[in-house]
């Protein structure tokens, strides 16, 4: 395989995190990150940081996303993403909404994508849902 294709990490990285196994999920999203660097891949490691309780990398590097959003655009998303991993419920829901007003394409994958398991016991979670149209 291609180390060098940034897709390769992904595929990688989303079922390390979804086990739980953050280190090796933060490892992959790291050489994705620095393949393509961006939004997307800064939310992914902000995430995995986050859930694996080393919250001052997380806060850091979402300073720097913080940083690229006042350069160009990103998605709300990418910071609801963020600030799951960091359990700060109530910013994630509030981007959340955001990337609903702005019909952000992702969020058609939120019921199915397991990073989003710390979110689906509040009530504001299945209200989401079911405003952008997928079946509870």
């Amino acid at each position: 395989m291609e180390p060098n294709f940034p897709l390769f990490h992904v595929a990688l990285a989303r079922p390390y995190c979804a086990k739980g196994m953050y280190r090796e999920g933060t490892a992959e999203w790291q050489k994705y990150q620095d393949l393509t660097p961006g939004a997307y891949g800064l939310a992914n490691l902000i995430y995995c940081y986050g859930r694996a309780g080393d919250r001052n990398r997380a806060l850091h590097a979402l300073d720097m996303l913080q940083e690229n959003s006042r350069k160009g655009f990103v998605p709300a998303y990418s910071f609801a993403l963020a600030y799951t991993g960091l359990d700060e419920k109530d910013q994630a829901f509030a981007r959340l909404e955001e990337a609903l007003k702005n019909r952000e394409s992702f969020l058609a994958f939120l019921k199915a994508d397991p990073i989003w398991g710390p979110l689906n016991a509040d009530p504001r979670f299945a209200d989401l849902l079911r405003r952008i149209g997928l079946p509870q």
